[in-house]
């Protein structure tokens, strides 16, 4: 049962069973929050963007990798700048800073006048190109200007160049405009701090303050790690790009969300019955421990997310039923502190009457698609920092996680072309761990994004 009113998130809770064994029993909780609907487009509060465009030496590298277009195909479909791309016109080959013009400059058309936009980029130092401008006919054209005299420099400050930002969007900013952070980069940080840790934390403060920020990945040898967390920090969306046809749908995303977000730093709580343990969520948002249960952090809401983790009685439950709370707590279009509640009732029966129950066939599939897609992203992380045992200890969780669901669901699990498709990734996996070696990047990096944007509800960009 679900507690929501209209402008409101909407949150749900729903089970794979609607029973729990009363000892050794176990099932998985599916979590959902839906943000209100968006604001007219001229009721919305403008936005303002802080551009931070990496132009190190790393982004003067040519793009070979498959899945990249050629740059003057980019320009065309953007519809910006002339057809062969700055820099690319000796060689016909596009470097990477070449695809984030392109992007940067898509992004601008995609503003309304009455937007505000920050440009900075970092090599050695960091550097405001354009201090944060009001858009109009006029500075629309400097801006753009502006973008397109980026060159390659040298080293990669990309703490400077996410400070500079910041300090963009002051707190007189964040009172008249939505604020965002959105950072385009090979993310291979190598002057100043570099510590994922760190640098998260530094978005973390500012968007407690309000300011969103994402990350965008540009060909592939950035950090997963430092963007997908910066990102998660941020309130904001990691993304890599793999492609300049995926650009228009990407950035509009991010302008989207920025424009249209009802729902800012969202929060969900959990309040579980005693005797009842649950595991951290597979979905990997962040998720802090509370006296009731646990809280996980969504950040801004424009689309549903999801997340699922899994409740187990490893001590005998008493009575015959079990209410497990969930709250959402945030801040609507206009900054006011929101919330809404739901609520799952899960009746206690013995173990075999429980394993008996009906199961939810939408929650045990996306369990199965989640299961694997958690395995991938922890892969992932593992193979880019050069530590194979743990990336054979995530795929040996697997292989556990996959018993369990038999045995636990059964038929109803085993059944099913998503378990097929989970044999299928882990045996993949289990093949390149036994051959031993890093795994190529471009493989890194299009297996995490497949599997981050599965995890935060997004729509699949790989194909």
């Amino acid at each position: 049962m679900t507690k929501a009113n209209r402008d409101e998130v909407r949150v749900t809770i729903r089970s794979t069973r609607q029973a729990i064994g009363r000892q050794g029993g176990g099932v998985h909780l599916l979590v959902r929050a839906e943000p209100p609907a968006p604001p007219r487009r001229k009721e919305r509060r403008p936005v303002a963007l802080a551009l931070v465009i990496d132009r190190s030496g790393s982004m003067g590298q040519a793009v070979h990798e498959p899945g990249h277009l050629p740059a003057a195909r980019g320009h065309a479909l953007l519809g910006a700048g002339p057809r062969v791309a700055p820099g690319t016109a000796d060689t016909g080959v596009a470097d990477k800073l070449s695809y984030v013009r392109a992007a940067t400059l898509r992004l601008l058309d995609l503003m309304h006048d009455g937007d505000a936009v920050s440009l900075v980029t970092f090599d050695d130092q960091a550097t405001v190109v354009k201090p944060l401008t009001v858009l109009d006919d006029r500075s629309r054209r400097s801006l753009a200007d502006a973008v397109r005299r980026v060159r390659p420099g040298g080293s990669t400050f990309l703490e400077g160049g996410l400070r500079a930002a910041l300090e963009q969007l002051g707190e007189e900013t964040r009172l008249h405009y939505g604020c965002k952070v959105v950072l385009l980069s090979d993310g291979q940080a190598n002057v100043g701090e570099q510590r994922p840790a760190v640098l998260s934390e530094l978005v973390a403060d500012a968007a407690r303050g309000g300011v969103t920020t994402s990350t965008l990945g540009v060909g592939f040898d950035y950090n997963i790690a430092l963007m997908s967390s910066l990102a998660e920090a941020g309130n904001g969306d990691f993304t890599h790009i793999h492609s300049l046809d995926a650009l228009d749908e990407i950035l509009r995303e991010e302008f989207t969300t920025a424009a249209e977000v009802t729902a800012r730093g969202v929060e969900i709580g959990l309040e579980l019955p005693e005797r009842l343990a649950a595991g951290t969520n597979l979905n990997g948002y962040r998720q802090d421990s509370t006296d009731s249960g646990f809280t996980v952090r969504l950040g801004d809401l424009v689309r549903p997310k999801e997340f699922i983790f899994e409740v187990t009685s490893p001590v005998p439950v008493e009575g015959p039923e079990l209410v497990v709370g969930v709250r959402a707590t945030y801040r609507d279009a206009s900054d006011a502190a929101r919330e809404s509640t739901g609520r799952l009732v899960l009746r206690v029966l013995d173990a075999e009457d429980a394993m008996r129950q009906p199961v939810d066939d939408e929650v045990i599939a996306k369990l199965l698609a989640q299961l694997p897609a958690r395995t991938e992203m922890d892969a992932a992380l593992a193979y880019e920092a050069g530590d194979r045992a743990r990336a054979s200890a995530a795929i040996d969780r697997s292989h556990q996680a996959m018993a369990d669901v038999r045995g636990r669901y059964g038929p109803a699990a085993t059944a099913r072309a998503e378990m097929s498709a989970w044999e299928a990734k882990l045996s993949d996996l289990t093949a390149a761990a036994r051959a031993g070696g890093p795994m190529a990047p471009s493989r890194l990096k299009t297996m995490y994004a497949a599997s981050y944007d599965l995890s935060r509800s997004r729509p699949d960009r790989s194909m």
